[in-house]
């Protein structure tokens, strides 16, 4: 259980952190409208990603499709 702790405190650090950066470049760009955000997002996200995105340790995919026998609504509650 306490392993859940830090991950969990660590994203939620990172979501604070987006936000206030979120807020901040809305305001430096005038932005103040829902349909402006928007238009503004995809730049936004290219820039934070071109900033603070790290190459994978790993090229292996680990992904798999889903059997037959599986409930994803299940695995995922």
């Amino acid at each position: 259980m306490r392993t859940a702790v830090r991950p969990r405190g660590c994203v939620e650090r990172a979501h604070l952190t987006l936000q206030d950066r979120v807020v901040k470049e809305l305001r430096l760009r005038g932005i103040s409208t829902i349909d402006a955000s928007n238009a503004h997002a995809p730049a936004f996200i290219a820039s934070y990603n071109a900033r603070f995105a790290k190459p994978p340790k790993s090229a292996f995919d680990a992904h798999r499709p889903l059997r037959d026998d599986e409930d994803l609504d299940a695995i995922l509650t």
